[in-house]
């Protein structure tokens, strides 16, 4: 299918597809100083998740058969959780990168291998404390609704059943912002520690 020349044309398609960074709104010189500063890695991390957390959240809430106002009260705490954590994932995909030795060159399977690890050792205890608080509150403030630790357990499960997708979107998201503000992917920064180790 032939995608349109005005999409191929809008500021977003070139985003998506990395034809736009900062480097094409910023002095050279101002772009050479924002890939040395470490915020603009986690501003990126922070930005690229967030947008799934919400979006791809609210489906995995209603795969639990969770309540539209309870779904809402869970992104609100999954928004402010992952403000919270988000430098914790960051470190965490970087460690695992670096001492797995996952460079760009290295085969899909160990790169979704590394980022299944990262996204399941730090997401998924979020995401089933996010689905936990919400679920207490709701029924702490509606005697109508009862919380069901059933829910949590099939949340838990069926997030962990998704994160082979999951996952890899979330990385698609946050190395979009990484790359749009010059800021090095795992796989770059884990090359560059390797290019350091054999020199």
């Amino acid at each position: 299918m032939k995608i349109p020349d005005k999409v191929k044309e809008s500021e977003l398609y070139k985003l998506l597809t990395y034809d736009i960074t900062m480097q094409d709104r910023v002095s050279p010189a101002r772009y050479a100083r924002m890939q040395t500063q470490r915020a603009y890695k986690f501003v990126s991390d922070w930005a690229g998740l967030a947008s799934n957390k919400i979006i791809f959240g609210m489906y995995m809430d209603s795969q639990v058969g969770m309540l539209p106002g309870t779904s809402l009260l869970a992104r609100g705490f999954s928004l402010g959780a992952h403000t919270a954590t988000s430098p914790l994932y960051t470190w965490a995909r970087e460690f695992i990168y670096k001492k797995g030795n996952i460079t760009p060159d290295r085969n899909i399977v160990m790169r979704q291998g590394a980022e299944l690890l990262a996204f399941n050792a730090v997401q998924t205890p979020l995401y089933v404390a996010q689905i936990s608080a919400a679920m207490a509150i709701r029924a702490y403030l509606d005697p109508a609704v009862e919380f069901e630790p059933m829910k949590v357990a099939t949340g838990a499960f069926k997030f962990f059943q998704n994160s082979w997708w999951l996952a890899p979107a979330g990385k698609y998201s946050m190395d979009i912002f990484r790359r749009f503000f010059g800021a090095k992917t795992p796989e770059e920064l884990a090359q560059d520690l390797e290019t350091i180790v054999d020199e």
